[in-house]
């Protein structure tokens, strides 16, 4: 059963309906039947063929429009040659009327005698139907991709009468195309509208109207439980579609010969241009109301350009159409049957487009439905498509049907099945263990890459982790250092009363130029000055007096290079738009030691701010906009401490003028610095110059600082623990709000 799938697979399953005007083939996919285009892109190729000279042959609408050139080697209505006529004069007479050649009948042989380059050749009518079934057999495979053809033939239904199918069975074979049977043109339009679905036994008469390029035929088909019989067939060659043609070339010639004097039919090059035009209106108004028809040169040298009009067209076909009836109440008078017992209408063929035709078919069997939504041109090889695919799903189950009573009686079929299963079942379970043997391996991989990786980001991020608390610990021993040294200095400057007499109170300068020193030197000058000031016999005034004038230089010098690097790369800082970056307590110290440093007034003040934040291990993207927005966040904070100060500065003065101050110092100067930091009961009033101390450190560390704000304040108050800063504070605080509160009241 698999091989004869896929070989059913390589199959094209097609209907092809070889008519004398046109070919039409269609193929059957995905459950429904489908028109084949040409390379011309059209569904229909007109049953052309030119034998050129070097067995060059044109087929299709190359060969019609070349027909005024080529008539003595262009063979036309080949397909009527196929069956033998009764009425071959009429055949004959009919075609001497549409084509110059002269048809030899010579021992049963159908001839056609041609002029090729001036030379008379003789092409016999197999040669012809050939030719033709191999360009529908290369159109199929080009379009569907197969390398065979499977097709069942539809041609009228005097053929089959005839039993005279061996030229068109011996066409097909010798053309490379696979024959599965021939049905009637009536037959496979049923087949084309699914007549035979209908369920049930009961008998339908369905009446096939047929009205093809060059002939005519009227059929009646008996449908019972899904099978098709042809009661009665009428066929002519009177009143087919090329009489519809002819009338509008009268149309157009008289039109012609009216107006130019000269008739266009005399001649048989403008007689095929006339036809040519006339077939393009005839479907033209099928669908439209009026055509245009334009030929250039058409007689004597005069162009044509007229118009027709449908309601001109139906006029003048009145007594036409009304020939077309004829065949129906012929048929109807041979199977005595009656109108009534027509229940369905199925119009095939190019000439059942004509509206006012099927108007009239219609008002003939008032009674019967009529089936016309399929194009006439096409839909006798749609239905002769669908019997070829429903003959080959027979087949198929007739041949299943006889592999399974093979496997089901023959042992040695059914031994050679059990050892092939067992072949492919022990090779499904070496794959499917091959398969599971690379996903385990693949797995444990995948794992140990996990693993691998996740020791390595462990071992990496201990590290860092190691790095940073190295770091970390090395800047706490750096501050903690730092806070030391600071401390022993404020001390020492403090013992001596800040280099004043010992009884007059400490200068506000001096002590804000000592604790900006403090600030400006490092830890290793730090400890250079405090061993210093600890030499016996020293001079601390004059150190620390020459310490200070070195660091203003310093300062100045600072000043003056900041400004000049600043000012070079002015351009670049104010271009660049960092996003805001969050400011850490390192930086927001580094900045108010440089406010300090470099006050209002120094050339380029924030561009030099920000070159010493820079130096001094500060975030290197920080623009000037950034520095001055946190240095106005910080003077915020400096005015409200400013503000509350001041609030407080008469209140604190004068609680502090009462005579118990000296007895308060003199206690205070007797406790070590141990005792200061226990946490007593007993608080020690304030005096005016710690409470000066006090607001300029308020001053000088803002609360932007955070928690290190208090450690440092408690630094500057060597008598003062950090406690007691912050409860000062908030007495401080408290006396304000009373103060505001009584105002209000």
């Amino acid at each position: 059963m698999t091989s004869i799938t896929s070989k059913d697979a390589n199959f094209a399953l097609v209907g092809i309906r070889l008519g004398a005007s046109n070919i039409v083939v269609a193929y059957f996919k995905d459950g429904r039947s489908e028109t084949v285009v040409n390379e011309l892109g059209d569904r229909t190729t007109p049953t052309f063929i030119t034998f050129n000279e070097g067995n060059d042959i044109s087929i299709g609408l190359p060969s019609k429009q070349n027909l005024v050139r080529n008539q003595q080697n262009t063979i036309i209505w080949s397909p009527h040659f196929v069956e033998k006529h009764d009425d071959n004069d009429v055949l004959l007479t009919n075609y001497n009327q549409k084509s110059p050649i002269s048809v030899i009948e010579n021992e049963n042989r159908i001839e056609f005698s041609l002029t090729i380059d001036g030379k008379t050749t003789l092409i016999n009518l197999e040669t012809v139907i050939i030719n033709l079934l191999n360009y529908v057999r290369q159109l199929v495979q080009a379009v569907t991709g197969s390398r065979e053809v499977q097709a069942v033939l539809s041609v009228p239904d005097k053929l089959i009468q005839t039993n005279n199918q061996d030229l068109m069975r011996t066409c097909m074979k010798k053309s490379g195309i696979e024959l599965h049977s021939i049905i009637s043109d009536a037959c496979s339009a049923c087949m084309a509208y699914e007549l035979d679905k209908d369920s049930g036994h009961v008998e339908s008469n369905v009446l096939v109207y047929r009205l093809g390029g060059s002939t005519y035929e009227c059929s009646i088909i008996r449908t019972v439980g899904g099978c098709f019989q042809t009661i009665a067939s009428v066929n002519g060659f009177e009143n087919s579609g090329d009489a519809f043609t002819d009338l509008i070339i009268d149309i157009i010639a008289d039109e012609f010969q009216k107006k130019n004097k000269s008739d266009p039919r005399l001649s048989s090059r403008s007689l095929l241009k006339l036809r040519a035009c006339s077939e393009q209106a005839k479907h033209i108004l099928s669908t439209t109301a009026v055509t245009q028809c334009s030929i250039d040169a058409l007689h004597d040298g005069i162009d044509l350009d007229c118009s027709i009009s449908r309601l001109r067209f139906e006029g003048a076909a009145n007594s036409l159409i009304n020939n077309c009836l004829k065949p129906i109440d012929i048929i109807l008078d041979k199977t005595q049957l009656q109108i009534d017992d027509i229940k369905l209408i199925v119009l095939c063929g190019g000439g059942t487009k004509i509206p006012k035709l099927r108007d009239a078919i219609q008002d003939r069997l008032t009674n019967a439905d009529m089936l016309s939504s399929i194009n006439g041109d096409e839909v006798i090889a749609l239905g002769a498509a669908r019997q070829c695919y429903i003959e080959n799903k027979y087949a198929k189950v007739h041949l299943s049907t006889v592999f399974d009573r093979a496997y089901a009686l023959d042992p040695r079929i059914k031994r050679q099945k059990k050892e092939d299963q067992q072949r492919k079942d022990d090779e499904k379970l070496r794959r499917k263990q091959e398969i599971d043997k690379r996903r385990q391996e693949q797995k444990q991989k995948e794992i140990d890459e996990a693993n691998r990786i996740a020791e390595e980001k462990q071992r990496v991020e201990e590290e860092a982790k190691r790095k940073q608390d190295e770091a970390k610990r090395e800047k706490d021993a750096q501050k903690k250092l730092m806070k030391r040294e600071k401390k022993q200095l404020r001390d020492l400057c403090k013992e001596a009363n800040y280099f004043n007499d010992l009884a007059s109170p400490p200068n506000l300068k001096q002590v804000e130029q000592i604790e900006t020193l403090i600030e400006y030197l490092s830890i290793e000058d730090l400890k250079a000055l405090n061993e210093k000031l600890k030499e016996e016999n020293a001079d601390q005034r004059s150190i620390i007096l020459s310490e200070v004038k070195k660091m203003d230089e310093q300062i100045q010098q600072s000043r003056l290079e900041l400004s000049q690097q600043s000012s070079a790369s002015s351009s670049a800082s104010s271009s660049n738009s960092s996003s805001k970056l969050k400011w850490t307590a390192d930086e927001i110290e580094l900045l108010v030691k440089a406010l300090r440093i470099y006050p209002a007034g120094v050339q380029n003040r924030w561009l030099v701010v920000q070159e010493y934040i820079k130096r001094s291990g500060g975030n290197p993207n920080r623009t000037v906009q950034d520095i001055m927005q946190k240095a106005k966040d910080i003077a915020s904070g400096k005015k409200e401490v400013e503000e509350t100060i001041s609030s407080l500065e008469n209140i604190a003065l004068n609680a502090h003028k009462q005579s118990t101050i000296l007895e308060n110092q003199a206690k205070l100067s007797q406790l070590t610095v141990s005792e200061r930091d226990l946490d007593s009961p007993i608080t020690t009033p304030w005096t005016v110059d710690e409470q000066r101390i006090f607001e300029q450190a308020l001053r000088t560390y803002p609360a932007t600082l955070g928690a290190s704000r208090w450690d440092q304040i408690a630094e500057c108050l060597p008598t003062r623990s950090k406690k007691e800063c912050l409860e000062r504070y908030k007495e401080l605080a408290r006396m304000v709000q009373a103060k505001k509160a009584t105002n209000k009241s």
